[in-house]
């Protein structure tokens, strides 16, 4: 019997910095600190087998893509921009609600989006289809600012899958 070797891929992304931050950061891979040499913002891809990496890079660069799509798009109060962007049979869930429709999902995206002065990305990792993001979100008082951690599966240009969780305690109880 002959046995073959299972082709992996993984993809580590660098932080984004803040900005102001120095861009002399260094980052860990595969137990090594390594600085990086090129945007902060680079993608770096290693794969047990060469055939992997197109792959790799290609699934990981439209993950990217469309999270950052959607995060821009509501956090600068364009929610039909980020809901073009959610496939038809979206699963959601954060402390709140859950979904399994992104029409059911819409009024949420359309409030939370209305509600938020800012937002600041402190890490996104992505990995093939799916995505972690955590990051800082600026809402009205008494809300104030609360940190956010977000994952992603992204599906044909279309996020599948979106679970968010964050404190929810200074949000009103509701009725």
């Amino acid at each position: 019997m002959k046995r073959h070797r299972r082709a992996t891929a993984s993809l580590v992304l660098l932080p984004i910095a803040p900005k102001g931050a120095s861009e002399s950061r260094h980052v860990t891979i595969r137990g090594r600190r390594q600085s990086p040499r090129c945007d902060p913002t680079a993608i770096w891809v290693t794969c047990a087998h060469p055939a992997t990496r197109e792959l790799a890079l290609t699934d990981a660069a439209e993950t990217r893509r469309v999270v950052l799509g959607y995060f821009d798009a509501w956090t600068h109060n364009k929610p039909d921009e980020a809901f073009a962007l959610l496939a038809d049979d979206l699963v959601f869930s954060g402390p709140g609600a859950t979904y399994t429709r992104a029409a059911d999902f819409r009024p949420g995206l359309v409030a939370f989006a209305g509600m938020t002065r800012r937002a600041a990305i402190k890490q996104l990792i992505v990995d093939g289809a799916e995505a972690a993001m955590a990051y800082d979100c600026e809402l009205a008082e008494p809300i104030g600012t609360i940190s956010i951690a977000s994952f992603f599966r992204v599906d044909k240009g279309k996020i599948q899958t979106y679970a968010t969780m964050f404190d929810a305690s200074k949000f009103p109880k509701r009725s």
